[in-house]
């Protein structure tokens, strides 16, 4: 399933905000940041996305861990995994996936790292991708794909003008979840995307 989402807000205040980010942190603002902190609370409204299938059951989990699919130079792939995302603020998210990926680049990934996933994203947009269909991380039941954000012609009350856009490819378990709850789920995060603001993301002191 995918869905077309107006990137232009969240592209709009990056820009604003990136280079103070940067300097209080020490990372970068990153849309990955953005995506992981969002689906984290949008999760918790849609507890069977967060299922696993163990055998014949499925298990609905308390917490909710997120997976960041990273690449390595060698092309092999890692999924580092950012524990009770949800309790996590957009500035902690980010600080924790970017030592997350940078051990998994340098190799020193611990165990506890890449386990207990409950979801996971993965962003083949960084990669220049517009869209894709990511496959599931068994036993998880959902994986949600993000493309390239990219300038692109749009229709905004009858007029044409250029918005920053990307799309979302979310592939699901059918034995858990039908296309109406993919749907659901999908429209909820675009929503948030859309409406976001410096103050949802506790962004008030960068200036």
């Amino acid at each position: 399933m995918v869905h077309k989402v107006d990137m232009t807000t969240i592209v709009k205040l990056r820009n604003l905000i990136k280079a103070a980010f940067l300097k209080y942190n020490g990372v970068r603002m990153s849309f990955t940041s953005v995506f992981m902190y969002i689906v984290a609370r949008v999760l918790k409204e849609f507890p069977t996305m967060n299922a696993s299938v163990v055998g014949s059951n499925i298990v609905l989990r308390n917490e909710i861990n997120i997976g960041c699919a990273v690449a390595l130079p060698d092309e092999s792939l890692v999924v580092p995994v950012i524990k009770d995302a949800d309790r996590k603020s957009f500035t902690d998210i980010s600080i924790e996936m970017a030592e997350l990926i940078e051990r998994a680049r340098s190799r020193s990934l611990s165990h506890d790292d890449i386990t207990s996933g409950t979801f996971t994203l993965s962003n083949f947009g960084s990669f220049g991708s517009i869209t894709g269909t990511p496959l599931i991380n068994q036993p998880q039941v959902a994986i949600l794909g993000i493309g390239a954000v990219f300038e692109a012609p749009d229709v905004v009350n009858s007029e044409i003008c250029i918005r920053d856009v990307t799309y979302l490819s979310l592939s699901f378990d059918h034995r858990v979840i039908d296309g109406a709850m993919g749907g659901r789920f999908l429209n909820e995060i675009q929503n948030k995307v859309e409406t976001l603001s410096r103050k949802s993301l506790d962004l008030g002191k960068f200036e």
